[in-house]
């Protein structure tokens, strides 16, 4: 199954001819060396469907015009996974909730692994969840060699997950047909967040 970091790459060339690697850069919000290492996924993982992202110098990447229709029936049927955040709206709400529903402290590789994103991406997202996190007491915890966590009292972790589930309608994915997966999903881990809080009150 593609990932959505991969899915958002693909549809890209429904609509177009050719495409630069700075182009998906800056649309995805991911560095250009993510990208080629996202393509060369993507053509290990569609092989079985005759479907190769080429390049030509000058020009970029593209997919052949005979294997277009192929493209169609591969987004149609493999379903987007919603675990990985595609947009820096999406990186910004999954990391907000992400962070509090651990337990112990994360390094910074780890969540660039996990979320496909660059160094310099990922500080990005940081900053903007700690404006998030300030309206509600919350802080991020540095500590060298272990990494990053969310501190913050009981009542205003609870408060926080509360206002992401409700004021955030379409939360980590984009498109009307999957909020109600999304939501199941966002409203499970607030859930566990909550009884495991709820345990220590």
């Amino acid at each position: 199954m593609i990932t959505n970091q991969q899915r958002a790459i693909l549809e890209l060339f429904l609509g177009a001819d050719y495409i630069t690697a700075k182009s998906i850069s800056e649309k995805l919000s991911i560095s250009e060396r993510s990208v080629r290492s996202r393509i060369k996924e993507i053509n290990a993982e569609c092989k079985n469907w005759q479907i190769t992202v080429l390049s030509k110098a000058r020009y970029g990447f593209f997919i052949e015009k005979s294997s277009k229709e192929q493209l169609r029936l591969l987004l149609d049927q493999d379903k987007p996974a919603p675990a990985i955040p595609v947009s820096s709206e999406e990186r910004l709400q999954f990391l907000s909730v992400y962070l509090l529903n651990l337990k112990d402290y994360i390094k910074i590789d780890t969540l660039c692994d996990l979320m496909y994103v660059s160094r310099g991406t990922l500080s990005l997202t940081l900053k903007k969840v700690e404006q998030l996190y300030l309206d509600c007491n919350i802080r991020i915890v540095r500590r060298p060699n272990y990494g990053i966590r969310a501190e913050g009292s009981e009542f205003d972790i609870r408060r926080f997950l509360c206002d992401i589930f409700v004021r955030h309608e379409y939360l980590w994915e984009v498109g009307k047909k999957h909020q109600q997966e999304t939501l199941k999903k966002i409203g499970r881990i607030v859930h566990k967040k909550v009884q495991a809080l709820g345990q220590h009150s």
